[in-house]
């Protein structure tokens, strides 16, 4: 090979010494599969897609991550199980992986499809990876944040998309604002209290916003409208989910990462699917094949 020296005279064998073997066994120890490095966070991150970052129109680059702001995860179609709490039943769609605390890009837009209105708040904009999202189905977006320069950044990201025409940005405490706002559809993605959510159960009224605990947000965004997703931890109780809402159907979507749940949104008042929604038409062989894959 050129520019290769034998073993004798200096040159290097091609398998990895027993200590480099073991260093690298202890690195994979340290580091586990399933942990992102920073180089995957900063794919999983990215904005513009490889087709929209070679369209010539899209010279600018948006601002930090306008795929999501408040959770971490990465950029891959969502598998969702939905699970009806009135009812408990379940169905699986799987056709693909996220993860938690980013919502990733495609998890966004599966939201944002279930959210469609005519108008909807996120009272937690941030960068604007979900008010992006919502704006491309939505006929207007309410979007919040408390922090201008993240305001900022998701008006610049919002150009970039072309539906920044579609919001409106409100700088302020959305404790406050919410409940004197109208709207069709209320969007929860609070911050969940940094790692604090990912011990064994996820409380709501151990999550503080702005003062308010989880419950008390709910209960604020009531005042706007019935209809709300909320996004919370995976570890979150379905007990504590259809406590928010006594008597009527919650639906819960679970979403996965390498099989594992990591993220959990409930849907209320129109959002949810209803009993009636999963029942089988009698006579149509498709409904009853669909049904039957569910199970």
């Amino acid at each position: 090979m050129q520019g290769s020296l034998p073993i004798s005279f200096g040159g290097s064998r091609e398998q990895p010494s027993r200590k480099r073997q073991r260093t690298e066994v202890d690195t994979a120890e340290h580091f586990p599969a399933d942990e992102q490095t920073e180089a995957e966070l900063d794919t999983m991150t990215s904005v513009v897609e490889d087709t929209k970052a070679n369209d010539p129109a899209a010279v600018e680059a948006p601002l930090e991550s306008a795929v999501g702001d408040a959770h971490e995860g990465e950029a891959s179609t969502p598998q969702i199980e939905t699970t009806l709490v009135e009812k408990v039943r379940v169905k699986y769609d799987s056709d693909g992986e996220v993860a938690e605390r980013v919502t990733p890009q495609p998890i966004a837009e599966h939201i944002a499809s279930r959210l469609r209105c005519d108008v909807v708040v996120d009272p937690f904009a941030g960068c604007g990876g979900n008010v992006i999202q919502l704006a491309m189905t939505c006929k207007q977006v309410i979007a919040i944040d408390i922090d201008p320069e993240k305001i900022r950044m998701a008006k610049h990201n919002a150009t970039i998309y072309g539906v920044a025409h579609k919001i409106e940005w409100i700088v302020g405490n959305s404790i406050e604002i919410l409940p004197a706002l109208k709207a069709d559809v209320v969007f929860l993605s609070p911050p969940w209290g940094g790692q604090n959510y990912s011990r064994k159960r996820f409380r709501l009224d151990d999550m503080i916003v702005k003062g308010v605990s989880g419950v008390e947000l709910f209960a604020k965004a009531r005042q706007v409208t019935k209809n709300i997703a909320y996004y919370l931890p995976r570890t979150t109780p379905t007990s504590d989910l259809e406590a928010l809402s006594p008597g009527e159907v919650v639906e819960c979507e679970k979403i996965f990462l390498n099989k594992q749940l990591k993220v959990v949104t409930a849907y209320y008042g129109s959002l949810a699917a209803s009993e009636a929604d999963k029942q089988v038409k009698e006579g149509d062989p498709s409904t009853e094949e669909a049904a039957a894959s569910d199970l």
